[in-house]
């Protein structure tokens, strides 16, 4: 069964919190104030804007203990070709340390700083063109704090993308620093951002809250290490169909497309490569190994053949049950059926074991 009014408590039950979103907002919005009054950078930065699965609405709440993250972009001016990854890093120490001592290091592709309520992810760009500069100088593209923000900013991508054949620096990708490999790397915030704005329109604003479940229904494996994250995001993406009726069914029929897709993949014994959102070259699989790839396809195949079963249910008891050995305690339970005292019968009904294999093939070893 479709089971609205519980899908809706659950999504609240997963969503980050109010006070969490304000934490979200104070955090972001200090470190950017921060960088606009910083005398030493201002020659260096151009602007800065939100990415991430915030900034896509597409946040779930943080395990208990744990903190969110933020991503806040910083466009620089710097010229690719005349910075390194770590010059180009390191141009930002006496601020972190001025700001954030003890707080902050330096990953791969990005700043860490870890705040007491938020953790923040800023990732500095290489000199875009002139134009594109301007672009994100726009606060058309950096006014989102909701779903109703991303819905809102439709028409400002439609409008930005539509000239991109005849202008075609209005598709240009960024060039990040990355450490590790010692070479600016290609990535595409708005073209991600983009995409994921034109699906939630064309999903009535239902796709952001598919991809929550999803992601969700994920975390309550701790095995495999990966995928997790914005890959699952990715893939959900793909793999969910242009119309549903709910979110039930946008759950189901993505979870049984996205078996489909990887089913060759697993067969083959190999990892896909899934292109990344305006980078085709790059592969959001990439860490990925084929025995982790394995493990999560059998994951994949289970929860799509119980959330066939849930859909399918005909009693709202036995169908909130399937759906909470998928998402957990998170997910509510409706009154049991012919039930006087909390306790009454559910038919034939026995809880899933979601360990089991979800098909006749067996699982994938």
């Amino acid at each position: 069964m479709e089971l609205p009014t519980q899908f809706q408590t659950f999504l609240s039950n997963i969503e980050p919190t109010d006070y969490q979103r304000d934490e979200f907002i104070r955090g972001h919005r200090t470190l950017r104030e921060r960088l606009d009054a910083d005398e030493g950078l201002k020659p260096y930065i151009i602007t800065h804007f939100l990415q991430g699965s915030y900034r896509r609405s597409t946040a779930i709440r943080p395990r208990s203990g744990k903190k969110s993250d933020v991503d806040v972009v910083v466009v620089t001016n710097l010229d690719n070709s005349r910075y390194d990854p770590h010059q180009a890093l390191e141009l930002f120490q006496t601020f972190m340390e001025r700001h954030y001592p003890g707080k902050w290091k330096f990953n791969g592709r990005s700043i860490g700083i870890t705040l007491s309520y938020v953790e923040l992810d800023l990732v500095v760009t290489s000199a875009p063109s002139a134009q594109q500069a301007e672009i994100f100088k726009s606060s058309a593209f950096d006014i989102f704090e909701s779903e109703e923000d991303l819905a809102s900013a439709q028409g400002a991508f439609k409008s930005y993308f539509a000239k991109a054949i005849s202008e075609p620096w209005r598709s240009e990708a960024l060039l990040i620093p990355d450490r590790d490999a010692q070479e600016w790397q290609r990535t595409h915030p708005l073209e991600t951002l983009r995409w994921t704005t034109n699906r939630n329109q064309i999903l009535g604003g239902q796709f952001v809250r598919i991809v929550k479940a999803l992601k969700w229904w994920r975390r309550q494996h701790d095995a495999p290490k990966y995928p997790k994250g914005y890959p699952i995001e990715h893939m959900v993406g793909d793999a969910c169909p242009e119309t549903v009726g709910s979110i039930a069914e946008g759950v189901t029929r993505s979870l049984e497309n996205l078996r489909d897709i990887l089913l060759n993949p697993v067969q083959e014994g190999r990892v896909p490569f899934v292109p990344a959102r305006g980078v085709p070259e790059m592969n959001v699989l990439s860490r990925l190994t084929v025995e982790d790839f394995i493990a999560f396809f059998n994951l994949v195949d289970d929860a799509a053949s119980i959330a066939r079963q849930a859909l399918d249910a005909r009693d709202p008891y036995e169908s909130a049950l399937l759906w909470r050995s998928l998402f957990g305690t998170k997910f509510p339970l409706p009154p049991v059926s012919g039930s006087t005292n909390g306790g009454g019968k559910i038919g034939g009904f026995s809880e899933r074991n979601s360990s089991g294999s979800g098909t006749e093939r067996g699982r994938f070893a």
